[in-house]
Order: structure tokens, then C-alpha cells, then sequence
């Protein structure tokens, strides 16, 4: 089925939309508009004016939300401005992405963030742009689905670490870098900007109070930069008069970066995700709804047992692409405490040479199923986007911009780097017995057109966590080798296949391992990764199910795909010992993954049993303590 969707490409549908706001602001805002509205945003500029002529470059960091864009209209209009008494500072918009996105608000960011680059270059204004990405490692897609980290629900986590991962660390070395070059051209600070307002809530009020954020001076953030918020004592009925002015470029005293249809669709998506109430300008007394609807990560859990503003977006056809989205997230919510989608071999070994028994992380069976998934999602998007696109060439779907735009994939949940960092986790589990197991299910869906559908099981009855029990694995070495990440074919053949390399294989506390590559963070090199994937893998795929995944393992890391953090490599052969160790365990006593798990508990012992073993704390003397500082 096509979508037609009726965004604004004429003078009619903006004047609709003008209309509509019209009928929901207030008297006294509809009465204050020329006079305070305005004055409020002359303010704004001024300040922002000001701070450059004072040397300081700007960083707006934008969400593409209707706070900072409003944000943008001011700082763009100063900028312009200081272009003209020729002051030419650069100055700098930053945004976020975490991969996982709600797809149209990332879609809207992109969209908006063309539309600027585009604007700056005709306008000659010195702004650049930048979108950050989390880590590859620490992204959602690979510490979920290749490590297997359960998720953070309302009951284990109270702080948004996942926003502090993959939104404020990688901002924030941005901002870092963004101020050594401000400090480079002018001797001066950066000034980041940021679109918190007073009136949003009482608790924001509260924390922008201690803080001491104001919208005329720059304050000291809790990182060390200058931060200003530019709209503090801005109203709701403020914010969105100032995108209004976007709605008709011809009559607004600013120049407007953003497109009319952006606006529009901004608007739309406040909409869609409040049941399609309109009330973005209502006022104190209205419906405020729509600016708090939440429109940020797509499989969040910690906005409870639904995403409301996803699935208010769902109950219409045009937004029903996204529906595997909320479906997929809702799967992590009913499944949160199914143990038996849960690992129940722990991690660290013990003083005694034990290892825990628990439910842990989630198993290797659960990650295979999400990884299908979710590749399934993607394929599906690509069919859906392609169907439009050729629906729009053959006239039978209107060609307008917003449907041209949706004639494109929205997401791309499972980058092929990402892929590749799955397959080397994988090719290190236990469980994992071909090669490439993770590859192996993106030829399943993308090469052999196997989808899988997203379940909806009932929910798992809320329980007591099992007491831990402990597994006598020695130095993984009680009843069964381990190789970690050696092999003994790489050492033979690299040098003869790599006579480059100085050594032939690495070694790490006393064992030889396969040779790897050390960049400052776990890393997978995009074009090896690519050609690998879609051109050899699939020549190869058959010879796969002959070799172990062990192979696999060690040949990310021979060919230099995927790289180790330097100073971190011993971890990671701590992660490759303790795999293999299991498989090689399962190999003695020819144990299935059921069996394996049955063998573990009836092997382990109690947390008291396991006390008795641990070698005694070592005891202070009081008169050995030093006490000369």
C-alpha cells in the first residue's frame, strides 16, 4: 500500500497551518505577538550578538526539536548580522544521532540539517555542521545484540546511562575539539547554546535555578564549557510564534534556513505523537502535551510498558512503517524477566577459581533471534521505500517533497560494521559452533529473502533473580583447555601471507594469540568489512558450516577488520578464554547448550560452599598503618 502524504507544498496548506495556530494561541498571546514576541527574539540576537563581537564563537547544540530551532533562527539572524559589520568567526551546530532514533524525527533532523548547510553556503555564513554518533562498540545494536547487555528498564535504572553513552560522551569530545579550534582562531571561549527553558517544567525550573543558566550571561557548565540558554524565559506560545514566522519566509524579518515544509512536518510530528491533538501554542492552560511527547529512541524502555507517543504515532496509516520499531521494543519489555532468554555464566573468576551461575546477560539463542529481526525490519524498509519510489515514477502516488523523502529507507537499524563487530562477539561464544554466525543469518535475510516477524509472547511474570551459584573452572583450565584467542594457522601461514608484520602472532600474559591490529578504540575498518560481507561471504557461505567459529574469530582480527582498543587487549582474551573454555568443556562431555546448562548447575556449588573456599582478606596490623600523611 502507498502512502500519500500531504505536506505543504502550496500557499493553501501553509495558510491552513497558519490558521490553525491562529485558533489555538491564546488572546493574550495573540495580543502580544507583535509587541513581546518579537522584542523577546531581538533580545535573544543581541545577546548572541554581542558574545561574537566579543570574540566567542557559538555552538548551538540543535535536536531538531521546536526549542532549538527556534534556537537556530536567533543565532543564524546574529550571525548574519556579524557577517555584515564583518566579523567572519566560525561558529558551529552540533546534533545527535544514536542509531536508533524515532525515524522521523531523524529523517526531520537530516532533512533540516541539508536545508542549512544549503542556506549557509548561499548565504556565505560561517557555521558548520556536525552529527555525532555513539561509539561502535558502545552502540546499542552491538552491546545489545553482540554482547548481549540487557537494555535499562524503570527498575534497574534510575539515570539515562545510555544517553550519558551514546548522546552526551560523544557531544562532548566534539565540544572538546570544537573549543581547542575556537580558542585557536580567536583567543576566546566557545559559547555553547542550548534551548532549556523555565516554564518546560517545575523540575527543570529547579535544576536551570541551581545552576544559574540565564538568557544574557553564560554560565560555568558541569563540564567546564560556557553554556547560555538562549530561550530561558521563553514561553510555549513564544517558541512556536517563531517557527510560525518560518510558515511565510516573504514577510519574516529574519531569513529563514528551514524550509516552510520542515515546519510543517516538525509540527506534524508534535501531532502525530500526542493522539493528534494540536496544542503547541495552547498556553498555561492547554494541552502542553505535544512538546513533551517523546520522540527520542525508538526501542527505549524506560518510558515504561508502552512508548504512548509511538504508538499514538502508529493509529495512523502514514507513520505505520514504524510499527516493527515498537514492536521489537515492546519484546524487550515482555521478555525482561523470561530467564530463559538469559546466559548463566557469569564473568569473572573468582579468588578460589570459580566462576558465578546466575542469569546474566541475555543468551546466545535471544541475540540470534533479535539479530533476524531486526535485519528483517531493515529489508522490509528498503522494500517499502523502493514500492513508493517506483509508485511515484509511475504517477500513482502524488510527487511531492515529503513523499520523495519517504521514497527512501527511514533506518538502517544494522550497519555493516556494525555486522561485523556482532560476528566477532558471536564467533567468541560458547555456543556458537559454525563460523560467521552472524553473517550467516544476514545472508539468511538479505541474500536467500527470509524474513522473520517479531513475536509478541506474554509477558514474563516479574521473579525473584535466582542466588548465585559458583562453577569450578580453575585458571580455565579444570577439565578442559582453552585456547583464547590463538590459532595456530595464523601463526603458520602470516609469514608467508603477511611478511609485512614483524611478528607473526601476538602474545599476552605468557600466550600466544592470532595477530591483531590496535587503534584507540574497538573499531571495524568499513571497506574491508563491506567487501568481505557482501562479495566473499557469500562465495564462501557453505564452507562455513565445516568451520569452527573459533575461525571466524581470530580471522576479523588477522585480516585487520575489526581492531582492539590498545591497553584493553587483555580483556578480551579474558572474553576468549572463558569461551572457549565452554565450548571445548561441551566438546569433552559431549554436551548440548540444554545440557550444558543442566551439567554447570548440577556441578556448582552454594554461595556459602563457595565462601569457605575464598583465601582469608588480609588482616591490618594498626601498627602497620602509616599515618605520616
Amino acid at each position: 500500500m502507498y502512502i500519500q502524504h500531504s505536506r505543504p507544498t502550496s500557499n493553501d496548506t501553509t495558510n491552513e497551518l497558519l490558521a490553525l495556530l491562529e485558533s489555538t494561541t491564546p488572546q493574550d498571546a495573540k495580543a502580544s505577538h507583535i509587541g513581546h514576541s518579537k522584542s523577546i527574539q531581538e533580545q535573544g540576537i543581541e545577546t548572541l550578538l554581542e558574545l561574537i563581537r566579543q570574540r566567542h564563537s557559538l555552538h548551538l547544540r540543535f535536536s531538531s526539536g521546536k526549542d532549538s530551532t527556534s534556537c537556530v533562527v536567533l543565532m543564524i539572524e546574529a550571525v548574519r548580522r556579524a557577517v555584515a559589520e564583518g566579523i567572519t568567526t566560525t561558529h558551529y551546530i552540533s546534533s545527535s544521532s544514536t542509531g536508533i532514533e524515532n525515524p522521523l524525527m531523524e529523517m526531520h533532523l537530516l532533512t533540516v540539517q541539508d536545508e542549512m548547510r544549503e542556506h549557509f553556503s548561499e548565504h556565505a555564513l560561517p557555521i558548520e555542521i556536525y552529527l555525532t554518533h555513539p561509539s561502535l562498540a558502545s552502540s546499542f545494536i552491538v552491546t545489545t545484540i553482540g554482547r548481549g547487555t540487557l537494555p535499562r528498564f524503570p527498575e534497574n535504572s534510575k539515570a539515562r546511562q545510555c544517553a550519558v553513552d551514546w548522546k552526551y560522551h560523544p557531544a562532548q569530545r566534539l565540544a572538546s575539539e570544537l573549543d581547542a579550534r575556537s580558542i585557536a582562531q580567536t583567543g576566546r571561549e566557545m559559547v555553547t547554546i542550548i534551548g532549556s527553558r523555565l516554564d518546560e517544567s517545575t523540575v527543570r525550573k529547579g535544576r536551570m535555578e541551581s545552576r544559574g543558566e540565564s538568557a544574557n550571561e553564560p554560565v560555568r557548565g558541569s563540564s567546564g564549557e560556557l553554556v547560555l540558554s538562549i530561550i530561558a524565559n521563553w514561553t510555549l506560545s513564544d517558541v512556536w510564534e517563531t517557527l510560525e514566522m518560518l510558515l511565510e519566509p516573504e514577510s519574516s524579518p529574519y531569513l529563514s534556513p528551514i524550509s516552510a515544509e520542515s515546519v510543517h512536518r516538525l509540527f506534524t510530528i508534535y501531532q502525530d505523537a500526542n493522539d493528534g491533538v494540536c496544542g503547541v501554542v495552547l498556553g498555561d492552560g492547554g494541552n502542553k502535551q505535544p512538546c513533551g511527547a517523546r520522540t527520542g529512541c525508538a526501542f527505549c524502555t524506560l518510558t515504561g510498558a508502552a512508548d504512548k507517543s509511538m504508538e499514538s504515532m502508529l493509529t495512523l496509516e502514514r507513520n505505520a512503517f514504524m510499527r516493527p520499531l515498537n514492536d521489537f521494543r515492546n519484546l524487550l519489555m515482555l521478555t525482561q524477566f523470561d530467564m530463559e532468554s538469559r546466559e548463566i555464566v557469569g564473568r569473572t573468576v573468582s579468588a578460589a577459581g570459580y566462576i558465578p551461575i546466575r542469569p546474566d546477560v541475555y543468551s546466545y539463542d535471544f541475540r540470534q533471534s533479535m539479530l533476524r529481526y531486526l535485519l528483517s525490519v531493515d529489508a522490509n524498509e528498503r522494500d517499502r521505500a523502493e514500492e513508493l519510489e517506483a509508485a511515484i515514477f509511475i504517477g500513482s502516488v502524488a510527487d511531492t517533497k515529503e513523499n520523495r523523502l519517504m521514497s527512501n529507507p527511514t533506518f538502517e537499524l544494522i550497519s555493516l560494521q556494525q555486522l561485523a563487530l556482532i560476528d566477532w562477539h558471536w564467533s567468541n561464544h560458547y555456543q556458537a559452533v559454525e563460523a560467521f554466525p552472524a553473517v550467516a543469518i544476514w545472508y539468511e535475510v538479505n541474500i536467500l529473502g527470509r524474513r522473520y516477524s517479531i513475536p509478541k509472547p506474554d509477558k514474563a511474570p516479574k521473579l525473584t533473580i535466582p542466588t548465585t551459584r559458583w562453577f569450578k573452572v580453575g585458571k580455565y583450565d579444570h577439565e578442559a583447555p582453552s585456547e583464547g584467542m590463538r590459532s595456530v594457522v595464523d601463526e603458520l601461514w602470516n609469514p608467508y601471507l603477511h611478511p609485512e608484520r614483524q611478528f607473526s602472532h601476538r602474545v599476552i600474559k605468557g600466550k600466544n594469540t592470532t595477530w591483531f591490529n590496535e587503534t584507540d578504540q574497538l573499531s571495524v575498518d568499513a571497506e574491508k568489512a563491506c567487501e568481505f560481507i557482501t562479495c566473499v561471504y557469500p562465495t564462501m557461505s557453505i564452507d562455513c558450516n565445516n568451520m569452527s567459529a573459533s575461525e571466524s574469530a581470530t580471522f576479523w582480527l588477522n585480516q585487520g577488520i575489526v581492531s582492539l582498543p590498545t591497553g584493553h587487549t587483555q580483556r578480551y582474551q579474558e572474553i576468549a578464554l572463558r569461551n572457549r573454555y565452554f565450548a571445548n568443556l561441551s566438546l569433552r562431555f559431549d554436551l548440548s547448550p540444554v545440557e550444558l546448562k543442566h551439567y554447570l548447575v548440577q556441578k556448582s556449588i552454594s554461595n556459602a560452599e563457595h565462601q569457605k573456599l575464598l583465601p582469608p582478606a588480609p588482616q591490618l596490623d594498626m601498627f602497620d598503618i602509616d599515618t605520616s600523611s
